[in-house]
């Protein structure tokens, strides 16, 4: 869900040659999409490419996302994600004749 709240859209987005675009400020609006994306849950609204990222091109766009994905799963964010996810399967699963 996550990789596709920041990275779906990757397809869309158009490398333009007259915009100069700015790697890191591309990482970071994806680094803020991701955490609006994980806070909103599953049933969030989907989120707009940022325009910051219009004009990066699609390597470097494939790697910031992979970057910033990998730093979402180092982070405490994650694994209060996993945590609360197993908390509500296992009250579920719990409550289930």
């Amino acid at each position: 869900m996550a990789a596709f709240a920041i990275g779906g859209a990757l397809g869309v987005w158009l490398d333009d040659d007259t915009t100069t675009a700015n790697p890191s400020s591309c990482k970071a609006a994806l680094t803020e999409n991701l955490r609006t994306a994980t806070e909103a849950g599953p049933g969030g609204p989907t989120l707009p490419a940022p325009p910051e990222c219009v004009g990066v091109d699609q390597v470097t766009l494939e790697r910031i996302t992979g970057e910033v994905i990998a730093d979402y799963w180092k982070s405490p964010e994650a694994d209060k994600a996993v945590e609360d996810a197993m908390r509500r399967a296992m009250e579920s699963a719990a409550a289930s004749p």
